[in-house]
């Protein structure tokens, strides 16, 4: 069964929603949890691929450009809509629910405030599909 957490965060700006899918993958990968963080588009990507170089600050984050399970790095980054892999963790930063959302035992839906509509209709389409289904408000996240 999938777990799907949405994580509202309360700020409005797209940077937030990139600094937190790095510190996800930082933990994830901490925790030796293989790692896809999904991006709408390859300039996204490429984003959060330069992103994860620096941030966290405190944390070296390794990851790959790869739309499929990698045995090299915990942590891949595509803009791809398929994925070759199953288990471990999806980030998503986009603003839909990913066809590849079923090979993973995590889903992290990152909601910006602006966003809590769209979320909400995210939420009873997961919940349609049977989901475990969990929420985070992140007053102070950083």
């Amino acid at each position: 069964m999938t777990n799907v957490t949405f994580y509202l965060i309360p700020e409005e700006h797209e940077h937030a929603r990139q600094r937190l899918s790095c510190q996800l993958a930082s933990q994830f990968c901490l925790r030796l949890i293989p790692t896809h963080i999904h991006a709408a588009k390859p300039e996204y990507a490429a984003q959060l691929d330069e992103l994860l170089w620096e941030y966290p600050p405190n944390r070296f984050v390794p990851h790959i450009m790869a739309n499929e399970r990698s045995n090299q790095c915990l942590v891949t980054v595509s803009h791809e809509k398929v994925f070759s892999g199953n288990g471990g963790a999806l980030i998503n930063t986009t603003q839909e629910i990913p066809e590849m959302v079923g090979l993973f035992d995590e889903v992290c839906e990152l909601v910006l405030a602006n966003e809590r509509p769209r979320a909400r209709d995210q939420y009873k389409e997961y919940r349609s599909r049977q989901f475990d289904l969990r929420h985070k408000e992140l007053d102070q996240w950083e």
